[in-house]
Formats: structure tokens, C-alpha cells, sequence
């Protein structure tokens, strides 16, 4: 019997304890178009013919320097999913070099409860960035820790419901467990206070708590993504390739936590002090944005009763693991896009690739095409690689 995600009214926070696995929806997040900053605009003629008459309608301005202002982030990415990502940018911010917190230490938001709200409440529509990252070292080099590939691949726009399906949003807000222990304002993890005015309460809290040392966070999560089977599925790809390096999968997830913090000033032998001195800083982490890739988690749903935020992890697959394929042949390094899958399609830059092996079995040499190719040889004599070029046509299995 199929079970259906739970849905509350739009807007609705889910109740202290509600389970990670039920899907309220919030309001869509609507599309921002803004004009394209790439975009010179009409086109004009550096040096007119002289032959021309003079302009009659006015003086000519004085051009602008190039470089005077950088232009504006763009609020929305042609192709890409209805998300505002102007609003990840926040004047003042710094972003974690992990990409994973970003801080603001702007006083406008510990003193002002409607501001802190309103960020809050904006952020927590802003979904966090989840990723599949492939690496592969060891292999191709004497030396153990030398990169062979190293692919990345954005895993956000499957997590986005699509605001033309007709449904409303997927993702939701939770509040921490009365029971459960946690930072409720203090200086470490505690059951207390109980508060039952939901989020406003706990803004309010915040703003008028009188020690200046304190910190909002929102946290950003992933849930009921099975990336135990896609794990699988790139081992089992991979070692087709007769791959023998070090391999490394994993699933990191970035723009996941939103850190409102008050600083006091204070002279540089207090702060020097400070750093010797346990954390004083009153912590308040009670919000949870919540991004389901499913409506089950893996071991809830049996056979096709789960439904997708936007398709499936087998459909997923199916879609990109050719060019995945291609990829670690080509020992790629960086993001695997849209772009790859479209050159992969059209057959540009894969020809005899697809079916080539990037380690080879002792002392055989495997297809690998007409141009010069770095190719990695087991030696039959010694526990290593030897990397050598050939060119020409084709090489078979070569004893």
C-alpha cells in the first residue's frame, strides 16, 4: 500500500519531534530574473567613420571605467532550478573555506528580532548544496598520493521540488525535541528551557539575552537520499575500468549552516586573554531547514511506493553514468556538468574511450585510440606503475 507524504499548511512549522520523514510543504521560492550582467548591451562602434555628421542630440557622456563596479551577482542561473542565489550572498558575511557556515556578524540582526526572523525565515528556503565527489589516487604515478581524477558532481537540483509539478514544496522546518538536549542559550547543551512560542519566542530569547557574546545558527539538512546504493554503483563502474588506485567516494554537503553572531568590541589584551579562556559564547542552534531527496527514507520504502522530490536515485544513474564513465577515463578534475553530458552525447572528445580500461591487467596494453595517451602499465617485476606514452593506431591486448 502506497504511503504519501504528510502535509500541513503552507508555512506551518512541523512540531518539536515531528519525524525527519514527514514532508510539510512551505511556500515555493519564487524566481527573481534580473537582467544578465554579461550582457554589453547594443553594440557601438569604438571609432564612428569620420565621414559621419557630428551628433545633434547632446554632448557625449564620458565613458565609465571598466572596472569601476563589479556587476551584480545574478539572481537566477539560465537552466538552472528557480532558486534566488543572490540571497546566499549576504553583505559583511564570511563563508567557511570548507563552503560550509556561512557567518554574519552584522549587529542589526542580534539586536532586531523582525530582521533576525526575516533572515532566518528567507535562508531557511535556500536549500544546502549536496554533492557526490569521486576520487581516485595511486595509480598512474609513482608517487601513492598523485591525483588520477577528481570529479564533482552537484546533486542540488534534485532535491528542489519543481514549482510547475502542481505540489507544493517538499522542504520544512523543525524545531529541537523539548526532550531532546541541545543549545537552548547556554554555555553547553542542556534540556532547558522548554519554549512553546515556536521560533518568534526563540528569536525573542535571542535579541534580549544581555550577554553580547551569543550566536543564532540555522542548520541545513539532507535526508532520505540512498547514498549507500549510488555508492555501489560508482564502485562497481569504476572497477570495470580495471582501476587500481585508491579510490574515495563521498557525499559532502556545503551552505549547510547559517551563523548569526554578536561580537563585542573589545581591547586587543581581553581578546588576547579570551583565547586562553573556555568558550563563553551563548549558543542558540534550534532551527533545522530540512531538504528530502524522497518522501521515505531507504529502509521505509518497499519497491515503487516512494515518491522523489524530483526523480529517483536508479533514474538519476541511468542518466549519468556513462558520462561518469567517459569521465574517469578521461582522468577528469572539477565539476561534472550539463555541459559534459551534452559532448558526451554528441560523441565530442570520447571517441574510442568508452570502452577502454584505465588499468590494464600484467603487461597488457588495452584500446586506447589514435592520439598520444598516458597509459599505466603494471610491472610484472615490481609492486608499482610505470606511466609511458605510445602513439599511433590502435593497440589491442597486447601479451
Amino acid at each position: 500500500m502506497d504511503r504519501k507524504p504528510t502535509r500541513r499548511p503552507v508555512g506551518e512549522l512541523s512540531t518539536p519531534g515531528a519525524s525527519s520523514h514527514s514532508l510539510p510543504p512551505t511556500s515555493p521560492t519564487s524566481t527573481t530574473r534580473s537582467r544578465d550582467p554579461l550582457d554589453p548591451g547594443p553594440y557601438q562602434d569604438e571609432d564612428p567613420p569620420d565621414d559621419l555628421p557630428p551628433s545633434y542630440t547632446g554632448p557625449t557622456p564620458s565613458a565609465t571605467p571598466i572596472n569601476s563596479r563589479p556587476p551584480p551577482p545574478p539572481s537566477s542561473i539560465p537552466g538552472s532550478i528557480p532558486i534566488d542565489f543572490s540571497l546566499y550572498r549576504i553583505p559583511g558575511a564570511t563563508l567557511s573555506k570548507d563552503l560550509d557556515t556561512l557567518t554574519i556578524t552584522d549587529p542589526a540582526y542580534s539586536i532586531s528580532a523582525p530582521a533576525l526572523l526575516k533572515l532566518l525565515r528567507r535562508h531557511a528556503k535556500l536549500p544546502p548544496h549536496p554533492q557526490i565527489r569521486i576520487t581516485g589516487k595511486g595509480a598512474l604515478s609513482y608517487n601513492p598520493n598523485s591525483t588520477d581524477f577528481d570529479i564533482r558532481i552537484s546533486m542540488l537540483r534534485y532535491f528542489v521540488h519543481p514549482p510547475d509539478s502542481g505540489d507544493s514544496a517538499w522542504n520544512f522546518v523543525t524545531l529541537l525535541n523539548d526532550s531532546a538536549p541541545g543549545w537552548r542559550g547556554g554555555r553547553e547543551p542542556s534540556t532547558v528551557p522548554i519554549v512553546k512560542g515556536g521560533l518568534e519566542e526563540w528569536v525573542a530569547r535571542y535579541v534580549g539575552e544581555p550577554i553580547k557574546e551569543k550566536s543564532f545558527t540555522l542548520t541545513k539538512t539532507v535526508t532520505n537520499w540512498n547514498t549507500t546504493y549510488l555508492e555501489g554503483q560508482i564502485r562497481n563502474l569504476i572497477a570495470s575500468t580495471g582501476y587500481k588506485g585508491d579510490l574515495s567516494i563521498t557525499f559532502p554537503v556545503t551552505h549547510s549552516k547559517l551563523v548569526v553572531e554578536s561580537v563585542p568590541a573589545r581591547p586587543w589584551y581581553q581578546a588576547l586573554a579570551a583565547v586562553f579562556q573556555p568558550n563563553q559564547t551563548r549558543r542558540f542552534e534550534v532551527m533545522t531547514a530540512v531538504w528530502p531527496y524522497a518522501a521515505l527514507a531507504p529502509e521505509e520504502a518497499h519497491g515503487s511506493s516512494n515518491q522523489w522530490a524530483v526523480k529517483s536515485e536508479m533514474q538519476f544513474w541511468a542518466e549519468w553514468k556513462d558520462v561518469l564513465h567517459a569521465a574517469v577515463l578521461d582522468r577528469k578534475r572539477g565539476w561534472l556538468t550539463l555541459e559534459d553530458h551534452i559532448e558526451w552525447a554528441m560523441g565530442v572528445g570520447w571517441e574510442g574511450k568508452s570502452k577502454t580500461g584505465l588499468i590494464f591487467e600484467d603487461g597488457a596494453i588495452a584500446q586506447v585510440g589514435n592520439e598520444f595517451t598516458n597509459i599505466a602499465i603494471r610491472s610484472v617485476n615490481y609492486d608499482m606503475w610505470a606511466v609511458h606514452e605510445f602513439g599511433g593506431n590502435y593497440f589491442t591486448h597486447v601479451e
